[in-house]
C-alpha cells in the first residue's frame, strides 16, 4: 500500500487523476512486475562521454529477430543544438536471448542530417528487417538517404531525397521539406542557413511526396498551397508527421499553420493511394499524436481547451469514437503489435520533472504502471528528451529514450 500511495501521490501532484494499480512497480529495482502476469527486467544502453537514442514513437529501432537494436550517437550529453556542423553517427547493438545489450557499438555510417526529436529517420527495410536499414543524409551535397545492407556492410542504394516513413512493403517511402521544417519547426527539420523571413508562408509545389522506392518515380500527396485553400495565407504553414497504414494502402498526415488568434493549428488528413482520395479527419481539435491500431483504425491524442482526450478513429465506417481512459494530459502512444488492447505511452514531465511509462487496456481501462524517468530541467525546447516508447515487433520488448542520467540514453525493457 506504501507504494500505491507514493505512487498516486506523484500523479496528483502533476494534476493527474490517481490511477487504479494492480500491480506496482518501484523503479529503482530491476524488476517489474505488472499485471496480467508480465515481467519486465531493465536494461540500459550508454557510451561513456556520448548521447545515445533513437528518435520517435512511430517507428522501432528493433530488428524482427530481435538481435539487434538500431542507435543513433552523438558527442557530448545529448543536450546541445542540433547543428549540421554536429556528426551524428548510426549503427546498432546486438542483443542477447535475454534482451541485454553488449555494449558493443558497430557504427554503419554518419550524418549531418538529424534532430533530437526524430534522429535521422533511422528504420529497418521491411523487405529485409533484419540486415538493412534506411537512414537520411547528404548524397550528393543535398538532403537525401541511403539504405545500408549490414551483412555487406555497405551502402547499397542512394536516395535524391530524405525518408519520413517507409511503407509495409517496403516498396514506397514518404518524403518532405526537412528544411523548411529546420526552419519553421526546428524539432522535427534539419539545421540550414535559411533564415525564418525568406521562407514564404504558403511556397508553390512543396508539400508531401509518394515515392517508389524501386524506380523513383514519385506524385505529390498533398500541396502546402492547395491545403491552404482552406485555412488563408497569412500564416507558415508545414506538413508533418505522416505515416503510413500497417497495410500500407492509406496514410495520414498533418497540416499546421497559425490561425488568425496567433494559435498553431493541426488540420489531421487521411489519404487512399490508390484513388488518391484526401479526407479532412479534423480540424476543430488539434490532434497532438496519434498511432495506428490496425489498418483502419486510429487513436488520437487530442488538445482541447481543458484537457487532453483520446480518440478511436474507425476510417472505414466513418466514426470518431471517445476512449474513457484515464487521462494523464498528452502521450506519445503505440499500440502491441499482436495484443491490440494493449497501448503503450508516456507522458509530459510532471510538476517534480517526472516522465511517466505506462501501459492502457483500451478494453478494461487497467494501467500497467512500467516506472517514472526524470527529466533534467536544461533538456527543453528543441532538445527534449521524450521517452517515445516503441515496442518491437514481437512485443517482447519495449525501448524508451531518457535523460535521467544527464546524458541521453536507451533503456530496453523485457516483457514476458
Amino acid at each position: 500500500m506504501f507504494i500505491k500511495k507514493k505512487l498516486n501521490q506523484i500523479f496528483e501532484a502533476a494534476g493527474i487523476k490517481p490511477i487504479r494499480f494492480k500491480d506496482y512497480l518501484n523503479v529503482n529495482t530491476k524488476k517489474i512486475a505488472t499485471s496480467g502476469n508480465r515481467a519486465t527486467s531493465k536494461q540500459r544502453i550508454e557510451l561513456s562521454g556520448k548521447a545515445v537514442f533513437f528518435g520517435y514513437h512511430d517507428k522501432t529501432p528493433f530488428s524482427v529477430d530481435n538481435s539487434k537494436v538500431l542507435v543513433n550517437v552523438v558527442e557530448g550529453t545529448g543536450n546541445e543544438p542540433a547543428s549540421d556542423k554536429i556528426l551524428m553517427k548510426t549503427g546498432y547493438f546486438s542483443l542477447g536471448n535475454d534482451g541485454i545489450p553488449d555494449q558493443n557499438f558497430i557504427e554503419i555510417g554518419e550524418t549531418t542530417t538529424w534532430n533530437w526529436q526524430q534522429g535521422c529517420m533511422l528504420q529497418w527495410d521491411p523487405q529485409a528487417p533484419n540486415s538493412r536499414v534506411f537512414f537520411n543524409r547528404k548524397v550528393n551535397g543535398e538532403f537525401g538517404s541511403v539504405l545500408y545492407d549490414i551483412e555487406k556492410k555497405l551502402v547499397i542504394h542512394e536516395y535524391p531525397f530524405p525518408i519520413y516513413s517507409i511503407c509495409p512493403n517496403g516498396k514506397y517511402a514518404l518524403t518532405l521539406n526537412f528544411q523548411r521544417l529546420g526552419v519553421i519547426k526546428p524539432a522535427y527539420g534539419y539545421p540550414s542557413h535559411i533564415k525564418k523571413e525568406d521562407v514564404e508562408y504558403v511556397p508553390k509545389d512543396d508539400g508531401l511526396w509518394l515515392y517508389n522506392l524501386e524506380n523513383t518515380d514519385y506524385k505529390p500527396i498533398a500541396l502546402i498551397d492547395e491545403l491552404a485553400d482552406f485555412t488563408g495565407r497569412d500564416s507558415y504553414q508545414y506538413l508533418n508527421h505522416a505515416t503510413f497504414s500497417p497495410d500500407g494502402k492509406s496514410l495520414v498526415f498533418f497540416h499546421v499553420f497559425t490561425n488568425a488568434t496567433g494559435k498553431r493549428s493541426i488540420r489531421f488528413y487521411w489519404y487512399q493511394i490508390k484513388t488518391g482520395q484526401k479526407t479532412l479527419l479534423e480540424a476543430e481539435d488539434n490532434v497532438s499524436h496519434y498511432c495506428w491500431k490496425n489498418e483502419c483504425e486510429i487513436l488520437t491524442a487530442e488538445n482541447h481547451l481543458v484537457n487532453t482526450g483520446y480518440y478511436l478513429y474507425n476510417l472505414k465506417k466513418r466514426i470518431k469514437s471517445k476512449i474513457p481512459l484515464v487521462n494523464v494530459g498528452d502521450i506519445h502512444p503505440m499500440f502491441h503489435p499482436t495484443e491490440k488492447q494493449l497501448l503503450l505511452a508516456d507522458t509530459r514531465p510532471d510538476k517534480k520533472g517526472y516522465q511517466h511509462l505506462m501501459i492502457f487496456n483500451v478494453e478494461s481501462n487497467d494501467v500497467q504502471y512500467l516506472g517514472a524517468y526524470h527529466s533534467p530541467e536544461t533538456f527543453i525546447h528543441d532538445r527534449r528528451c521524450d521517452l517515445h516508447p516503441r515496442w518491437s515487433k514481437t512485443g517482447n520488448y519495449i525501448s524508451i529514450d531518457t535523460a535521467e542520467t544527464g546524458y541521453r540514453s536507451m533503456v530496453i525493457l523485457k516483457t514476458e
